[in-house]
């Protein structure tokens, strides 16, 4: 276990996946509001993350998932690794899903989180990890202040609109 600031860092248990869920629900309209269309950000229910996440921490096989707690016990942030789902030659692991809380942003946190996910992944002997970020986003930065760099663009369909992904890759 880690600390940020008055945050912690651990690895995710059995009984998070509600909770993650929840931060993953937040998450998901703070960082993709006025980057993907209301209908798509609002499309994306409580029950289809609940689902996810119960599958996601119950499978202690996919890879590390971490979570990041403020100092009440609040799932602020949680991150995961597993194999790479895209067709990217060379390359095997990726950072799943990786998302901060906007009050929270800003303290150390993601650090520490991508510092854990990057232990697993090496620790199961995966050589690099792969962040699909959505382009329009800023969440390119971080990965760049990582030593992160773009090894593809890809243009593709999202629940009906066309975005654009930057594929980040750290050593």
């Amino acid at each position: 276990m880690k600390t940020a600031g008055a945050h912690r860092v651990r690895a995710a248990a059995p009984d998070d996946w509600s909770a993650i869920a929840r931060t993953h629900q937040q998450c998901w309209m703070e960082a993709y509001r006025g980057h993907l269309p209301d209908r798509v950000i609002d499309g994306r229910k409580g029950p289809e993350f609940e689902t996810l996440w119960e599958q996601r921490v119950l499978s202690s096989n996919e890879g590390p998932v971490c979570v990041a707690e403020d100092p009440e016990g609040t799932i602020a942030g949680f991150a995961s690794g597993g194999p790479l789902r895209a067709d990217l030659p060379g390359y095997d692991g990726e950072l799943v899903t990786f998302y901060v809380v906007a009050d929270s942003q800003g303290r150390g946190l993601g650090t520490e989180m991508f510092a854990f996910i990057f232990a697993g992944m090496k620790s199961a002997r995966y050589r690099y990890l792969v962040a699909q970020v959505l382009a329009s986003t800023p969440a390119g930065g971080f990965y760049r202040r990582l030593g992160g760099h773009v090894v593809e663009q890809r243009h593709f369909d999202y629940r009906g609109v066309g975005v654009s992904a930057n594929y980040f890759v750290v050593r």
